[in-house]
């Protein structure tokens, strides 16, 4: 029991100072390692998948900005191929303007997939939409 007793008391010995010490080693942990983190932006089409019964009037972006984030060896080895940005124009059934989401798939391999963040810019996109003339 006494061994364990001065074990205790080595450890609480200056504990304040050696809880310093640990705070500090991991802030410095911490800065190093998101350091080491790096942005990577390329741009891909946008894929519009369309809603035979509406006509799209305004003109939307072609390309869409990707950013890939992750550490430095791993951003390079994303490729752009596997990397798909859509607007799904579809599944709506509004005239007028309507805001919708641009969606971003990534078919890539899943080790990599794992280690980056993908960001798309923009994550909405207004869309000008009319009914379709079928008398034509």
């Amino acid at each position: 029991m006494k061994k364990g007793n001065n074990l205790f008391k080595k450890i609480a010995k200056n504990w304040q100072i050696k809880l310093i010490s640990i705070i500090f080693a991991i802030v410095i942990y911490l800065l190093i390692s998101l350091s080491m983190f790096t942005t990577r932006t390329i741009s891909i089409k946008l894929d519009v998948i369309e809603n035979p019964n509406y006509k799209i009037e305004n003109v939307l972006k072609e390309k869409v900005d990707i950013q890939i984030r992750g550490s430095e060896s791993v951003i390079y080895l994303v490729n752009p191929n596997n990397i798909k940005a859509i607007l799904d124009v579809s599944s709506t059934n509004k005239i007028g303007i309507t805001k919708l989401p641009v969606t971003l798939i990534y078919n890539g391999p899943k080790l990599i997939k794992e280690k980056v963040t993908l960001n798309i810019e923009p994550t909405t996109m207004k869309v000008l939409l009319s009914k379709v003339d079928n008398n034509d």
